[in-house]
């Protein structure tokens, strides 16, 4: 199962490729890999509010950083921009990109 907006097949595809599991050393009795699946259901529950929670639960206590990277297909850095801007806390220093080596 693929989530919305995202073009999983070529990483699927390649992660199950034979040669690539054996190079991963990925055992023979592992199922392929998924990109999302819902037959993880031991201690897993899906939430809503993604990692929201916790930076709502830890507000006051400690400094935070939230990592976004630019190029992720299912929680692109706009949406997680979005919802941090929901939590209307006061911005000490305003976004900015980071650049490593120039």
């Amino acid at each position: 199962m693929l989530p919305p907006c995202t073009f999983g097949m070529p990483i699927m595809d390649y992660l199950n490729r034979a040669d690539v599991r054996a190079a991963l050393h990925v055992p023979s009795d592992i199922q392929a890999w998924e990109l999302c699946t819902e037959r993880i259901n031991i201690g897993y529950r899906r939430n809503p509010n993604g990692s929201q929670w916790i930076y709502e639960a830890l507000a006051g206590k400690y400094r935070m950083l939230h990592y976004s990277g630019d190029l992720d297909g299912a929680v692109p850095t706009l949406g997680t921009q979005n919802w941090i801007a929901t939590l209307n806390w006061p911005v000490s220093n305003r976004w900015g990109s980071y650049v490593v080596n120039g």
